[in-house]
């Protein structure tokens, strides 16, 4: 979301190049005149090389969205009041949308398509990003059973408005903290090992997940046959996962939604274990992406902001079990807004910790567990809902873990832990509905 005329610009200079783009003239009876005047201008207004927009993307633009759209262009131009907004305002997609429906990657016919962006239509007014903390549907741990205990299917560990919330989301994210197979052994000098089969993704799609995180510490719980069986079963479901894969180029991969016309990045990187057992994903073998030494995370940071409007890092961090901020996070997520990230989430600590604003960006420390065990502990919902002209509000929905149930609560229990979120947050105010903002 940076507003930065240049690099929005920049975006459109592989155009020229790119296989697949239409290289006809639309004809129109200004249409032609309109873009000389466009190709004459940018370079000394913009300062801009000339590449970045030819004559191909700016009949596309008069073919796609008529020609008071190029009128449009070439008027904020010539009165020097383009901005990043300007794609936006006239056309109703930011330029890293329209490069990537001019060039067909979102076009699963077109030799260009990619599989790593997902087109999501939305009836909110606002796009609206839900996350939580640690989730576990493992056969072997706390949930499962008490859900088939209850026979309620999900609404036996998840209240109906929790559900309901979940599922209303434009894109919604979870941690998944187990793997999904009937196969392997549990990793040595391993306390808590947790496991799934495959049928319960089920679970994960009940609940409106629209992508996971397997960067943690538990998703190569029973080796490299079950972490592939993992990968194979959301492979199968098509449900998007970041943070761990066959390999380092995908754990690594940023995973992209467009809703609304913007497009939002999902990485995710793991820095939870004192005694380091999940393997890092290599050239040649499988495992998740770790950020003790942030460099290899904030280049994956980078990358994703380049192609983004909206630029979400999900870390797996903190001190299990405290609600302290651990040192070095505060220094360490600094590092991955500077390197792009629009806001920094974390998760692993299994209870809430606060919130701290770094150059106007959000930390939210951690999330703690969301649906994970049997303990009673405050829990939450993070909202993020951008608005149509591209700002973010942010919001906790509160919400309790008890006796292998989640429910997001109201009124006094409400109020309590919002308050008690506001007093482990750093430079941060709530009001009572759980908007939050940089105190001033």
């Amino acid at each position: 979301m940076k507003n930065n005329v240049i690099k929005v610009l920049s975006l459109f200079l592989s155009f020229v190049v790119l296989i697949g783009c239409s290289s006809n003239s639309v004809q129109y009876d200004n249409a032609d005149k309109i873009i000389e005047e466009i190709l004459d201008a940018k370079e000394s207004l913009l300062d801009v090389n000339e590449e970045l927009i030819d004559k191909n993307f700016l009949d596309w633009i008069t073919k796609s969205f008529g020609e008071d759209a190029l009128k449009a262009f070439r008027d904020e131009i010539k009165t020097d009041s383009f901005t990043a907004e300007s794609w936006y305002k006239i056309t109703g997609n930011t330029a890293a949308v329209l490069r990537d429906m001019y060039s067909g990657v979102l076009d699963k016919d077109n030799p260009n398509y990619r599989s790593d962006i997902k087109v999501i239509k939305s009836a909110n007014k606002n796009t609206i990003i839900r996350v939580v903390g640690d989730i576990s549907f493992a056969d072997n741990w706390k949930i499962i059973p008490a859900l088939e205990e209850r026979n309620n299917g999900i609404y036996g560990v998840l209240s109906e408005e929790t559900v309901k919330t979940l599922r209303d989301a434009d894109i919604f994210l979870a941690n998944n903290e187990f793997t999904y197979s009937t196969r392997g052994e549990p990793l040595k000098n391993k306390m808590y090992t947790f496991r799934a089969k495959p049928s319960r993704v089920q679970h994960m799609l009940e609940i409106g997940a629209d992508i996971v995180s397997l960067a943690n510490n538990h998703a190569y719980d029973y080796g490299e046959y079950a972490f592939a069986d993992t990968l194979q079963t959301l492979n199968e479901s098509e449900l998007p996962y970041i943070g761990g894969g066959a390999d380092i180029e995908e754990a690594s991969k940023p995973f992209y939604f467009i809703v609304g016309g913007r497009k939002y990045a999902f990485t995710a990187a793991t820095r939870a274990e004192k005694l380091v057992l999940t393997p890092e994903a290599t050239e040649s073998s499988s495992g998740v992406l770790r950020t003790y030494n942030p460099d290899k995370y904030i280049n994956v940071i980078k990358i994703a902001e380049e192609e983004c409007d909206y630029n979400i890092a999900y870390v797996h961090w903190g001190a299990e079990g405290s609600h302290q901020i651990e040192e070095g996070l505060y220094e360490m997520g600094s590092r991955f807004i500077d390197a792009g990230a629009d806001i920094v989430i974390g998760a692993h600590a299994h209870i809430l910790q606060g919130i701290q604003y770094y150059n106007g960006v959000p930390i939210v420390y951690n999330l703690g567990n969301f649906l994970f065990n049997s303990e009673t502990i405050d829990t939450g919902i993070l909202e993020i809902s951008i608005s149509g002209n591209g700002i973010p509000t942010y919001k906790f929905i509160p919400a309790l873990q008890k006796n292998c149930y989640t429910e997001i609560v109201k009124d006094t229990e409400a109020e309590r832990i919002i308050k008690f979120m506001e007093g482990l947050s750093i430079n941060v105010s709530f009001d009572e509905n759980g908007i939050f903002k940089e105190k001033a």
